[in-house]
């Protein structure tokens, strides 16, 4: 448990939820105001040596997508923790 914050129930991603995070998740690399969060940092070509210091757990739209499409998320807790 995050401290301060009280446990979260799961809800299972069952077809009708998988479907309305993919709206989401759509609306969301739609948007132009997305395009920084759509892909990976490329941390390495931007010289950023201390971002997986800094950066616990990176994600990006994109990941998320895929992540949500290849069934990896059990619960829509999770999926929404990634967005």
């Amino acid at each position: 448990m995050k401290f301060g914050v009280p446990p979260v129930s799961s809800t299972a991603l069952g077809k009708e939820e998988h479907k309305r995070l993919n709206q989401i998740v759509q609306q969301l690399i739609d948007s132009p105001d997305s395009v920084e969060f759509r892909n990976p940092v490329d941390y390495k070509a931007l010289n950023l040596h201390d971002y997986t210091d800094i950066i616990k757990k990176p994600i990006d739209l994109g990941t998320v997508s895929y992540k949500l499409n290849n069934q990896e998320y059990r619960t829509v807790e999770e999926c929404l923790e990634d967005i």
